[in-house]
């Protein structure tokens, strides 16, 4: 404190009140709601990035079902072309052994060549049926 030398009267220092900073409790009140709007606007935004991140899940879970049952249908295509080869071997064989009773040899020749293509096909196919197969179970797994 210091005396003003014209007036006599003690002068004092400019209070915080006068600068327009609150002091005492309604400083602290402020204080704690410039807080709460902190805390509530980094709510929102920690709210809005875990949307977007469950939203990108969601879609990375719809491609990877959409994915296995592409999978899933191609490994029934293959069971289909499999049977379809089975089934087209039989009959060669069938005819192989009509064509062996009529003893036309050239007819057999060219129906046992039409076989062993059959016959890898079929191995082919079922490569193929095991390569799906463990695609399959890696995605169900995870």
């Amino acid at each position: 404190m210091t005396v003003d030398l014209f007036f006599r009267k003690p002068r004092t220092a400019p209070t915080q009140e006068a600068a327009g900073i609150p002091s005492g409790p309604a400083k602290t009140r402020d204080t704690e709601a410039s807080k709460t709007e902190g805390k509530a606007a980094g709510d929102r935004t920690r709210a809005f990035h875990l949307r977007q991140s469950l939203s990108h899940l969601d879609r990375i879970h719809e491609e990877e079902d959409l994915l296995t049952q592409k999978t899933r249908e191609e490994l029934r295509a293959c069971r289909q072309r499999m049977d379809l080869i089975r089934r087209h071997e039989e009959a060669v064989t069938a005819e192989i052994a009509t064509e062996r009773a009529a003893n036309n040899m050239a007819a057999v020749g060219r129906l046992q060549a039409a076989s062993r293509r059959l016959c890898m096909e079929l191995e082919n196919e079922q490569e193929l049926q095991q390569t799906i197969r463990a695609t399959l179970k890696g995605s169900e797994v995870l």
